[in-house]
């Protein structure tokens, strides 16, 4: 009657703790997006000064990069493209007369290293702090397991 509680408790157990590890992750994603967005853009600042796009305009594409790509790690759903940012190399086409599509095109491989770098950097910064949580919170769980009375058993009070 009671033989499945045990590992019922332990699988409730099991999904809690993934999700409350879950969260944490991804807010620290987004805690971890400004700086990783903002040494991006650093990084893509350099790298357009070797393509095509007119240095008048290169300001420009490194604040739409980071506007739009703080807005994406720090969103719910970071693998979609907030609304008004471009969707990446592969749904810009240059459309002859039209500045914005020409310079996405020109920056587009700048653009796409950028990005994993951003989110390379944000997800690994939040997962080094979730891995050390883990780590320090087993520690702690070890110390406290440590403290705990052992059991006297029977044959051990009559022997002491």
């Amino acid at each position: 009657m009671l033989s499945g509680s045990i590992p019922t408790i332990q699988q409730i157990g099991c999904s809690v703790g993934l999700a409350l590890i879950s969260i944490v992750f991804f807010n620290q994603v987004a805690a971890q997006s400004q700086s990783a967005v903002d040494d991006a853009g650093g990084t893509l600042s350099r790298s357009l000064e070797t393509t095509a796009v007119a240095p008048a305009l290169r300001p420009a594409v490194v604040g739409e990069f980071t506007r739009c790509a703080q807005l994406q790690l720090s969103s719910p759903h970071p693998e979609q493209t907030p609304p008004g940012c471009a969707g990446g190399a592969s749904s810009v086409a240059a459309t002859p007369g039209d500045i914005r599509s020409t310079v996405a095109v020109q920056a587009a491989p700048e653009l796409e290293d950028a990005a994993r770098q951003a989110a390379a950097r944000s997800f690994l910064g939040a997962l080094t702090i979730v891995l050390w949580s883990i780590a320090g919170a087993a520690v702690v769980l070890a110390g406290v397991s440590l403290l705990l009375k052992k059991p006297v058993t029977a044959g051990a009070e009559a022997t002491g």
